[in-house]
Formats: C-alpha cells, sequence, structure tokens
C-alpha cells in the first residue's frame, strides 16, 4: 500500500509540475531505428503426434521396432522407415535451418533433401542448411534409415520499429507519463511497463540515464528531456561515442 502512495503521488506531482507536457519535437533523444526478426518453427514429432499446422506430408510407413534416440532434452520413441516409397514434403516459408533426428542400423546413413544427398546420424540429430524458400522433399538416400523427428527453424521478415529513449509508454512521445511509469518500475518492480511488451531492448530505452541501472535519475533524464528540446539524454552521448 506504501508503494502505492509513493507512486500516486508521484505520478500526480509529475503531471501538475508540467500541466502533463508532451514533447514530440525531441529528435535529438530519437532512438536508432531497431531492426528485430521472430524466430519460427515448423515440427513434425513421430512419436508424440504432433505437426505444425500440419505443415509436413509424410507418406511412409512406420518402423515396427521401438528403439530410444534422444537427443538433447527429447527422447523419441518411434519411426518412420525411409524407404522408396517414402515421402516427406513441406513449404519453406523462408531459408532456414532443417533439423533431423535418425537412427540407422548400418553405418553412413544419408537421406535426400531437395534432391540433394546428405549425412544424418546413425544415433541422433543433423541440421541442414535450406537456402531458399519453397517446397522441400525429404526422400530415401540409404537403407536402414529412420526418421523421428524433424524441425524446420526460420526467421519472419525484419519488422521496422522505432523507438524514442526514455518513451516507456511506447506512444511514440516523450511526456510526463512516461517519467511517472519509470517511477512506478523503480518503486515496484514487478509492474509492467508498455515497453517491455514491444522489445525485449526495453532496458536500453529506459536506461537514459546511462548507467546500467534503473532509478529515480533515468525519471529525471525524461522530464528535462520534456521540458527542455535541446537537452540530450546521456544515453545519446554513450551511443554516439560507439
Amino acid at each position: 500500500m506504501e508503494y502505492k502512495k509513493v507512486i500516486s503521488c508521484v505520478m500526480a506531482a509529475l503531471m501538475v509540475f508540467t500541466g502533463g507536457y508532451i514533447n514530440t519535437c525531441a529528435a535529438e533523444n530519437t532512438a536508432e531505428i531497431s531492426e528485430y526478426a521472430q524466430a519460427e518453427h515448423l515440427v513434425w514429432n513421430y512419436t508424440t503426434g504432433e505437426n505444425t499446422n500440419n505443415a509436413f506430408a509424410v507418406t511412409a510407413n512406420a518402423w515396427s521396432k521401438k528403439v530410444e534416440v534422444k537427443y538433447g532434452d527429447q527422447s523419441f520413441t518411434k519411426a518412420i522407415k525411409m524407404e522408396t516409397t517414402t515421402k516427406i514434403e513441406f513449404d519453406a516459408p523462408a531459408a532456414g535451418t532443417l533439423e533431423v533426428v535418425t537412427y540407422a542400423t548400418k553405418t553412413g546413413p544419408y537421406i535426400k533433401v531437395k534432391g540433394k544427398k546428405y549425412s544424418v546420424s546413425e544415433n541422433g540429430g543433423t541440421k541442414i542448411d535450406i537456402t531458399e524458400k519453397g517446397k522441400c522433399t525429404i526422400e530415401k538416400e540409404t537403407s536402414n534409415t529412420y526418421m523421428y523427428y524433424l524441425a524446420f527453424s526460420y526467421e519472419t521478415g525484419g519488422e521496422t520499429q522505432t523507438f524514442i529513449y526514455g518513451d516507456v509508454t511506447a506512444d511514440g512521445m516523450l511526456a510526463a507519463d512516461d517519467a511517472s511509469a519509470i517511477m512506478q518500475k523503480v518503486l515496484l518492480g514487478s509492474y509492467t511497463m508498455p515497453i517491455e511488451e514491444k522489445t525485449s531492448d526495453w532496458f536500453k530505452y529506459t536506461d537514459v540515464s546511462a548507467d546500467d541501472l534503473l532509478a529515480a535519475d533515468d525519471a529525471l533524464c525524461v522530464m528535462q528531456a520534456v521540458l527542455v528540446d535541446s537537452y540530450k539524454m546521456p544515453v545519446l552521448n554513450k551511443t554516439d561515442d560507439k
């Protein structure tokens, strides 16, 4: 309750002091444009039955033996036989990495991916680079080879976002409510600022005093930027030095 009272007092004082003043022209404090990409995964797991969005079309016969294969922190017990009639297809939305978990009763197993021969593990996982988007076909190359798991990982097209240093409300402008939100975070660590939901680099845009700490002086720097157009927050001096 005491924390809430302090936060309320700080927010009220800031709003009264500034009249809710908003600085939309603080070009000195505009962050660089950030490019980021979202990692995506398509998974086919014969043991669990998982098939992300039915992305993988599999025509194959089950392997009757129950040989356990461990890879990473996962354990697999069911596999399909890589035979002449076996065909696995999926559409790669972008270039990425195909990960396969295989087992073989003969040394030197291979599979074909998009018509090209690739060596795979006799008991474990193998990563194969897929260099372009489009249809991928996985077929038999050597006999006595068994497929347990497939995962295709890729990144979606980079999305561009522009952030302003100190704009922790993530509304595209500096205002008194940004300073009060920082104070709320300082006093109540469990509070989630809007910028935390926008980017994993939120601390970069919040620590405007550039001292690697989140504290009241960050709120003070924001208020100075709100009230004085020519003021340059310390974090900008730090980025200029790089």
